[in-house]
Order: C-alpha cells, then sequence, then structure tokens
C-alpha cells in the first residue's frame, strides 16, 4: 500500500477523544508565589466520604530543586496503600514489601540525617481557584466563571490545620448553594522561609455565593470515581515502587519542583 492509499480513521479518532475526555486529565494547584489565593473547597468526592481531603505519609528524597516527596511504603503507617478506592487504579500492582526510607531512617547515624529522611503527613485535596492578589490592599483579580476548573492541591499540614480550623469555626463551607470561600497567604519564598496562612474569606462568610451551573457541571465530572478529581485515583499515580523509589535516590527521573507539597 502506497501512501496514496493510507487514510485516517478519523472514527478511531474521535473515540479516543471522548476515552481521553472520560478518563480525564488532572489539573495541579500549587501556591508557588508569595500573595493571597481566594479558594473554593468542593465537597466530598464519594457517598462514603466524610472529609474532603486524603491523608498520606511521604518521605523527603534529594533536596533543593531536587527535591521530591515519596508516599512511604510502610502499610502501618500509610493505610491508604491497602485502601481498595486506591488499589483499584494500580496497572501494575506494588509490592509492599518494606519501605526503603524507613529502612535507611532507622540506620541514619545521627538526629539530621534522620530529619532530611523524614516521615511526614501530607493531605490530598480539591480546590477551585476563584482568584488571586499580591496582598490584602489589593482587589481580587477574579477568574471568569467559564475559565474555573477543579484542581488537585497536594498541601503539608500547615495548610491543612488552618482548613481544619476553618471548619470547625465556621462549619461547612462546602456547600455549592451556600459556599464560604477560604484565603490561603503565602509570604516568603524557598523551604525555609516560605509561611502559609489560612482564613476564611470575610465577604462570603457574610454572604455566602452559589456557585455558577457551569462549575457545579465541572465538579460533578470530576469529582465522580475515576475523574480528574479522583484523590485516590490520583495517589495511585503517584506510588512509587521500591526500585523507582530507588531510582530517585540515585538521581534518575527526579522531577524538578522545590516548592511542591511543602505547604
Amino acid at each position: 500500500m502506497g501512501i496514496r492509499d493510507r487514510k485516517v480513521n478519523r472514527d478511531k479518532m474521535a473515540q479516543d477523544q471522548q476515552e481521553a475526555k472520560a478518563r480525564g486529565g488532572t489539573s495541579f494547584l500549587r501556591f508557588k508565589d508569595p500573595g493571597q489565593y481566594l479558594v473554593y473547597l468542593p465537597p466530598p468526592g464519594r457517598d462514603e466520604d466524610e472529609d474532603v481531603y486524603v491523608e498520606v505519609f511521604v518521605h523527603n528524597v534529594g533536596k533543593g530543586k531536587n527535591y521530591k516527596p515519596v508516599l512511604c511504603l510502610d502499610t502501618e503507617a500509610n493505610a491508604i496503600l491497602n485502601d481498595d478506592r486506591m488499589v483499584a487504579f494500580l496497572e501494575t500492582p506494588i509490592e509492599l514489601d518494606g519501605c526503603p526510607r524507613c529502612e535507611a531512617r532507622d540506620l541514619a547515624k545521627n538526629d539530621q540525617a534522620k530529619r532530611d529522611i523524614g516521615r511526614r503527613r501530607s493531605y490530598y485535596m480539591n480546590m477551585v481557584l476563584m482568584g488571586t492578589r499580591k496582598d490584602a490592599r489589593k482587589d481580587w483579580d477574579r477568574i471568569d466563571d467559564n475559565d474555573l476548573k477543579v484542581q488537585l492541591a497536594v498541601i503539608g499540614s500547615t495548610i491543612w490545620d488552618g482548613i481544619i480550623d476553618v471548619f470547625l469555626e465556621d462549619g461547612d463551607v462546602c456547600d455549592p448553594s451556600g459556599a464560604i470561600l477560604l484565603v490561603i497567604t503565602r509570604s516568603g519564598t524557598g523551604q525555609k522561609d516560605t509561611e502559609y496562612k489560612v482564613s476564611t474569606d470575610r465577604a462570603t462568610l457574610n454572604k455566602p455565593i452559589e456557585l455558577p451551573e457551569s462549575l457545579i457541571e465541572k465538579l460533578e465530572e470530576a469529582l465522580q470515581p475515576g475523574g480528574s478529581g479522583d484523590l485516590y485515583k490520583a495517589i495511585s499515580r503517584d506510588l512509587k515502587s521500591r526500585d523507582e523509589i530507588g531510582g530517585l535516590l540515585s538521581g534518575k527521573k527526579v522531577e524538578v519542583d522545590e516548592d511542591e507539597d511543602e505547604n
């Protein structure tokens, strides 16, 4: 068959496109620059879920621009490893025969080395960025309703603690018919000088807002099991095997993101 006889299968292209849309692509929200971020927290993704987040334990790998957190493979500490909702998304089962980072931490000769390896809590949750501004003296640069999207945020204990305080003090902020927005403030740069603070947006606390229908439709699609906002699916993609963690430690395939998971 010559090139004049080769035809494109447009029906297959259309099918591939529909399947890709159905799988959903995950967009990530990171608070990379100093300033304030106005966010909406979507409700839990599944009927059986009671929290807007999933807790995991992670270890540090690398430093500076080569820093990356990896999920701890200790099944006793990291309950998510045996959670069927996460396991269902693993394309290849991961052999859970101990965590190499826990083993290295236990063999470390001093406290600083143990801290460098670390093991700490992180939280996967969905957010919708509604606007940004440099500081509280400025007006919000609001995002157009049609451009709002559900994004995955992987946060640390500081932001998580602040979010919990908001729920305890101001109630359920997730109601799409009466949403209360949060303000996440980042100050400083770098791992040691960066600070985060979470507060309630006073305007929507005084007068909760109804989310636009276009955003509600996106939320319904993203939060369904297997959607782009499925937290268990996101964790399954981040889970590394013992060999893959070894590759990261040896300098292979280390993703560059100096601010990842500092918050």
